[in-house]
């Protein structure tokens, strides 16, 4: 199987989102993590090679349930 652990990480000179499992709660208990949805807006301005964006972050916990951080 795989895992679904909610973190931001940089590789090879690329972000990368990873989100947990929206119906795992043992993913949240067993990486003492929150599970994380994001909402991801690009904008590339024309003529250049690089993007620009917003992120909006949801995170879940067995306390609180959903929240924007």
């Amino acid at each position: 199987g795989h895992k679904h652990i909610p973190k931001l990480t940089r590789y090879n000179n690329l972000n990368i989102f990873s989100s947990g499992s929206f119906s795992s709660l043992l993913n949240v208990s067993e990486n003492q993590g929150d599970n994380t949805f994001h909402i991801i807006k690009l904008k590339n301005n024309l003529g250049s090679s690089h993007l620009r964006g917003i992120v909006k972050t949801w995170v879940y916990s067995l306390k609180d349930g959903w929240k924007i951080p």
